[in-house]
């Protein structure tokens, strides 16, 4: 079964969205699709998703605050050190219509700085690369070994 097939063709819920991104995927869909695949491999077996969001009233952020969540850190770590690199960051946007805050570039500059890998990734499909990348893997083998995962 492709990751693909699993959402059927679900779309993010924008009822009255103008700007276009109703027919385009959320975020938390493109990366639950990201965490489904990499759920196949023992070697993404501590791929895990930093929960950060600012969702929920003045309360549960004021909470989430002092519990010491930071603003724009990256969605997703990778903790495996590899090539001189201490783990991978990933920042989850959906394909289209995402947009980087300047809190999230803040943390992507400083954590490469500090020996991490920091990507933002557009897509399932650009995360899921960005890992095999990382690891030394390549993304076309990866597609002949499992077939074509993308559609």
């Amino acid at each position: 079964m492709r990751v693909s097939d699993l959402a059927g063709k679900r779309k993010a819920k924008a009822p009255n969205d103008r700007s276009g991104k109703a027919d385009v995927p959320s975020e938390d869909w493109e990366q639950m699709q990201l965490v489904q695949w990499a759920r196949q491999y023992p070697e993404f077996q501590y791929l895990f998703h930093i929960a950060n969001e600012s969702t929920g009233g003045y309360g549960w952020r004021s909470r989430l605050s002092k519990m010491g969540c930071k603003n724009g850190v990256p969605d997703l770590f990778y903790p495996v050190p590899i090539g001189g690199r201490h783990g991978l960051f990933i920042e989850m946007k959906r394909k289209r219509g995402g947009v980087v805050s300047a809190a999230q570039r803040r943390w992507i500059d400083v954590l490469t700085s500090f020996g991490y890998g920091a990507v933002v990734c557009r897509g399932w499909e650009e995360a899921r690369d960005a890992l095999l990348d990382y690891t030394g893997r390549s993304a076309a083998r990866e597609a002949t070994e499992n077939g074509n995962m993308d559609n």
